[in-house]
């Protein structure tokens, strides 16, 4: 599988919610962030991506630590567990996508337009 890039802000860190989940749960928050770039950029991925012991050895954290950083994302507002699925807050499909060749990009101007 070709690596797939994950856009991410070089001010993360500074972000209110970010903080309010403290370094754990911006770990967790920014494997679900690569996991999703994996998937299709679609503003989800699959429970399993964040089940505690996966995503323990995924991060190189303990699985109680691995629950904290998901528990935190999650009440801080960063994401949002529901129907099997981590949802990412805010997500927007047309930003989030990846990149447009010429012709995609002219046809969504001209929609826009309208």
């Amino acid at each position: 599988m070709a690596d797939m890039f994950a856009k991410v802000s070089s001010r993360l860190d500074r972000h209110p919610k970010v903080r309010k989940a403290g370094n754990l749960g911006r770990q967790v928050f920014e494997y679900v962030l690569r996991a999703n770039a994996e998937n299709g950029r679609k503003g989800w991925v699959s429970e399993m991506y964040v089940d505690p012991e996966y995503l323990a050895d995924t991060l190189m954290v303990t699985v109680g630590d691995a629950g904290d950083g998901l528990r935190h994302a999650v009440t801080a507002g960063l994401l949002a567990v529901e129907d099997g699925r981590v949802l990412i807050a805010g997500w927007d499909e047309e930003w989030a996508s990846g990149p447009v060749e010429g012709a995609d990009r002219t046809r969504k101007w001209r929609e826009n337009r309208k």
